[in-house]
């Protein structure tokens, strides 16, 4: 997606330097490129345990692009930056790539008891020399009460069958992150200058 900025302040306007008129012109895109695959197996080791185990791959490409111009003491009537005496531009672009893998696995067992353990595999351009890959684990455990014949029997005799319908108590434990600004662990370079870029 793009965006395009104009903005023309013209002669005499009180919001310009010696009310001279200026004009600046900024164009910003942005690319992004996402995939995200996915496998599935499930396996049934009784008829009252069951097993599913989940491989993706996620990957992310982030490319943005920055394009401007300004000028000020604008001649009237001109809507172009080359309109302007004192002129100055700017651009600058970012690039970044994530590529993930996790692997998940779920059992359940009597449709009471659930155990899910996963772990992701973050490899980032933005995460550094030092660090290029991050893991992630992760593990839940559910239990499901209203399946216990203690807990229907408990809720039929309070007359709450058409209030309670599941009841499931779960905890979990997991490590999170957050990916760095593109160039947050990765700086290159930056040129900077005064004057006019036409000459």
């Amino acid at each position: 997606y793009g965006l395009f900025n104009f903005q023309r302040l013209f002669n005499d306007a009180a919001s310009t330097t010696a009310s001279a008129g200026a004009i600046a012109q900024n164009r910003y895109t942005t690319n992004i490129v996402n995939t995200d695959l996915s496998a599935i197996w499930k396996h049934s080791i009784t008829p009252d345990v069951l097993f599913t185990a989940i491989l993706g791959q996620q990957l992310l490409f982030d490319t943005r692009n920055f394009t401007g111009g300004s000028s000020s003491n604008t001649l009237p009537f001109y809507n172009v930056i080359g309109s302007g005496i004192t002129r100055d531009a700017a651009s600058s672009r970012s690039e970044s790539r994530i590529y993930s893998y996790y692997l998940q696995a779920t059992g359940n067992a009597y449709e009471r008891y659930t155990l899910t353990l996963s772990l992701r595999r973050d490899a980032g351009s933005s995460f550094g020399s030092a660090d290029r890959v991050y893991y992630y684990p992760k593990a839940s455990f559910a239990y499901r009460l209203s399946e216990e014949p203690f807990v229907k029997e408990l809720v039929t005799d309070a007359g709450l069958t058409d209030i309670i319908s599941d009841v499931k108590v779960r905890g979990a434990w997991g490590v999170a992150g957050t990916q760095p600004g593109t160039y947050a662990t990765n700086f290159l370079y930056l040129t900077g200058g005064f004057g006019d870029p036409w000459g």
